[in-house]
C-alpha cells in the first residue's frame, strides 16, 4: 500500500473537535504498546474497523425475536422459483436453494394444476414459457434446509393459488407429510378467535414452516362440507398476470382459469390470510393475521396520498407484503427503502436479479447475523419521528480489488468508486424514496492499492434508521464499465472515523471468498450535527 500518501490522507482529514488530545507522560509513552506500519495497515482494512458496525452485523440475544412477527422486517424472494425473466426463462429448484441460502425466510409458490393423475400440482408463471417444476419437490429443498439449520428463524411459504380444490386438498397433505411437526398449524381457537391476539413471535416459530394463503373467514375443523361463498383462489393477483388480462379473457383460454374455492384442507394450515386492500381504517380493525399484498404502482398511489402514518400504524400488528410492479417483466426490483419505511415486513425483491435494490437487501439483512429477521426501529413502528442527521464521506483508498467477476487473467483494471446514498423523503405528506449519489475519478491501471484524490462529501439523511449507503467499485472500460464488488450498509448501523469497507461479488452474490476475501475500502465517515 502507498503507506505514507495513505498517512498524509488521513493526517488531512478535520479532527474531531469535540475529542480533546489527552497528554501522555514520559513513562507512559515508554509504556504504550506500538504496532508496525503493516500491522497498521491490517488493522485499518479489517473487520476489525469496518465501517458496518460489528455488533450490528452479529447475532443479537435471542429476546431480540420475542417480539410479535409484524414488528420484524422480513428477508422476502418474489418468484422465487425463477432464475431469469418472467416471460421464458427456466424455473428450477436451484432458485429456491440460492435464495435460502442467500438468508431469505419468505419464499413464493405460483400453483397450478398439473394435470397429472397424482394430482402434484406445478409451480411456474401462469400463461407464460417459464418452465415448470414439481410444488412437492419444492417442499423437499425447503425440508432439507431445515434439517441443516435446526434453529432456523421461520420460513414462510407464499402460497399464490391457481390450484382446484383436488390439487389445493393434495398440496395440503403434501406439506402435512413432508414437514410433519414442522408444519405449524394454527389453532382452530385463534382462526375463530379475536382481533386483539397478537400474531407469534420469530422464536415461537423457530424451525417451522409457516403458511400465508387463503383461508374461509370462519374455520371449524369438525366442518367439511363445501363452502358456498366463492373465495378468490390467489393469495395474490399477481402483477403480470393483471398484463395479461387480454390473453386470460381470450376464448381459447376460458378452460385454463383455475379459480376455485379454498379446500378447507389447505385452508386449515394457512396462518397469514391475504385479504382484499379497501382502506387502512377498515383493515385496522380486521382479525391480526388478515394482511395485505400490495404491488409496487399500488404502494406508491397509497403514499402519494399521504397515507404513510396510517401504514406504519397498521404494519405496527399487521403484515404487509408488496411486490414489484406488472412491467417488470424483466425480473428486475424497485428501490425496498420506501417500503421499509412504513414498515411493510415482507418487501419481496427478485432474488435471480442482481440489480441494486438486491444490493440494499444484503446490506440490511446482514444485521442480527443474518437471520433473515431484523427488528423494526421505533421511527417505523410510529413510536418517534425519524431522525435527520448530516453524513460526511470520503473515500480514500482500496486494496487488493479484484478483476470483474474475480477472474484471474486480464489486464489491470481501472477502478473508481461510485457512493449512493438511498433514503425517503416526505414532501407536502407524501413520501418517496430518494438517491443523492457522486463518483471518484478513475485510478489507472492500479486494482492492488489505489488511492483517490481527498474529496468529502457532506450527504443530509432525511430518515437516518431506514437510509442505506451502498458503495460501488467499477472499472472504466471502453463501452461499458464492469462492476467489480459492492457493499451496502444501513446508515444507522455506520461507524464514525477511518474505516474498511468490505466489498462483496458484483454478480448477484452476498458473499465473498476467493479473490474477494482481501478486497476493501478505506473511507472516512463523520456524523456532522444537523444545523451545524
Amino acid at each position: 500500500m502507498h503507506f505514507k500518501r495513505l498517512l498524509i490522507s488521513i493526517g488531512n482529514l478535520r479532527p474531531d473537535s469535540r475529542i480533546p488530545p489527552v497528554p501522555i507522560s514520559g513513562a507512559e509513552r515508554e509504556s504504550t504498546v506500538s504496532i508496525t506500519k503493516e500491522q497498521f495497515s491490517e488493522f485499518l482494512s479489517s473487520d476489525l474497523n469496518s465501517a458496518y458496525c460489528p455488533e450490528a452485523q452479529a447475532l443479537p440475544d435471542t429476546s431480540y425475536w420475542d417480539q410479535p412477527i409484524s414488528q420484524y422486517w422480513i428477508n422476502t424472494s418474489h418468484n422465487t422459483y425463477l432464475l431469469g425473466d418472467q416471460l421464458q426463462s427456466k424455473s428450477s429448484l436451484e432458485a429456491y436453494a440460492r435464495s435460502l441460502y442467500r438468508g431469505c425466510k419468505c419464499i413464493e409458490f405460483d400453483c397450478w394444476d398439473g394435470n397429472n393423475k397424482d394430482l402434484s400440482a406445478v409451480v411456474y408463471h401462469g400463461y407464460t414459457l417459464t418452465s415448470k417444476i414439481f410444488f412437492v419437490d419444492i417442499l423437499h429443498v425447503v425440508k432439507a434446509y431445515l434439517e441443516a439449520h435446526p434453529q432456523t428463524l421461520p420460513i414462510i411459504l407464499s402460497l399464490e393459488n391457481h390450484c382446484s380444490r383436488p390439487y389445493q386438498t393434495a398440496m395440503a397433505q403434501q406439506m402435512k407429510e413432508i414437514f410433519k411437526g414442522k408444519l405449524y398449524v394454527p389453532s382452530i381457537q385463534k382462526l375463530k378467535g379475536q382481533v386483539s391476539i397478537p400474531l407469534p413471535s420469530p422464536n415461537q416459530l423457530r424451525g417451522m414452516v409457516v403458511v400465508k394463503g387463503k383461508r374461509p373467514p370462519e374455520l371449524d375443523e369438525s366442518t367439511t362440507e363445501e363452502m358456498d361463498e366463492k373465495i378468490e383462489s390467489a393469495t395474490e393477483v399477481d402483477p403480470y398476470d393483471e398484463a395479461m388480462k387480454e390473453v386470460k379473457a381470450s376464448p381459447s383460454n376460458k378452460k385454463g382459469d383455475h379459480s376455485s374455492p379454498i379446500a378447507p384442507e389447505l385452508a386449515r394450515l394457512t396462518l397469514f390470510h391475504g385479504t382484499k386492500f379497501k382502506s387502512f381504517e377498515a383493515s385496522m380493525t380486521s382479525d391480526n393475521r388478515h394482511m395485505h399484498s400490495i404491488g409496487e404502482s399500488k404502494m406508491i398511489k397509497i403514499l402519494n396520498k399521504g397515507l404513510g402514518p396510517d401504514w406504519r400504524k397498521y404494519n405496527t400488528y399487521h403484515m404487509t407484503r408488496t411486490y414489484p410492479a406488472g412491467i417488470r417483466v424483466d425480473s428486475s426490483n424497485y428501490n425496498p427503502t420506501l417500503a421499509w419505511a412504513v414498515g411493510c415486513q415482507l418487501v419481496a425483491l427478485n432474488f435471480q436479479t442482481p440489480d441494486i435494490p438486491l444490493l440494499l437487501n444484503d446490506g440490511r439483512f446482514r444485521q442480527a447475523g443474518g437471520s433473515g429477521y431484523v427488528l423494526k426501529p421505533k421511527s417505523v413502528l410510529g413510536h418517534e419521528e425519524p431522525a435527520r442527521r448530516r453524513l460526511s464521506v470520503s473515500v480514500l483508498s482500496a486494496s487488493c480489488l479484484p478483476k470483474p467477476q474475480g477472474v484471474k487473467a486480464g489486464e489491470a483494471i481501472d477502478p473508481y468508486v461510485r457512493v449512493e446514498l438511498h433514503d425517503v423523503v416526505a414532501k407536502d405528506g407524501a413520501e418517496e424514496d430518494q438517491c443523492e449519489s457522486w463518483t471518484t475519478p478513475t485510478v489507472s491501471n492500479n486494482g492492488f492499492c489505489p488511492v483517490w484524490p481527498l474529496v468529502t462529501k457532506t450527504l443530509e439523511v432525511n430518515h437516518s434508521e431506514v437510509a442505506m449507503l451502498l458503495f460501488q467499485v467499477f472499472d472504466d472500460s471502453l463501452g461499458m464499465d464492469q462492476t467489480i464488488a459492492s457493499c451496502a450498509i444501513p446508515v444507522s448501523c455506520l461507524r464514525a472515523g477511518t474505516r474498511s469497507v468490505p466489498l462483496y461479488r458484483g454478480q448477484g452474490s452476498n458473499t465473498r471468498g476467493g479473490p474477494f476475501d482481501f478486497a476493501t475500502l478505506l473511507v472516512r465517515i463523520e456524523w456532522i450535527d444537523v444545523g451545524s
